[in-house]
């Protein structure tokens, strides 16, 4: 067996493997924040909440910028095997 082709459904599992993981991540991080409303001053003091607070808050919106970069770059299925553009698109939208 030929290991250096990919399975033909590897781009679907790929995909499926990757949402996983963003769910994942966001589940997390939602959690996170969740649980610093939780945490008393005595467990992690304020200044530290609210970094931690800071930093999943930006992970989030990151997270959030990767799903929209990833929807921006999807291949069309009705245009095979084109490669994802917005060339023609904007200027039609700008004129």
């Amino acid at each position: 067996m030929d290991r250096s082709l990919p399975a033909p459904d590897s781009d679907q599992l790929l995909e499926e493997l990757l949402e996983s993981l963003l769910a994942d991540f966001e589940y997390w991080f939602r959690r996170g924040l969740q649980l610093l409303e939780l945490a008393p001053d005595a467990l992690l003091p304020p200044s530290e909440q609210r970094r931690l607070a800071t930093a999943l808050t930006s992970a989030l919106a990151e997270l959030t910028a990767a799903r929209a970069l990833r929807r921006a770059v999807e291949r069309d299925p009705r245009r095979a095997g084109a490669v994802p553009s917005s060339k023609g698109v904007l200027e039609r939208a700008g004129s």
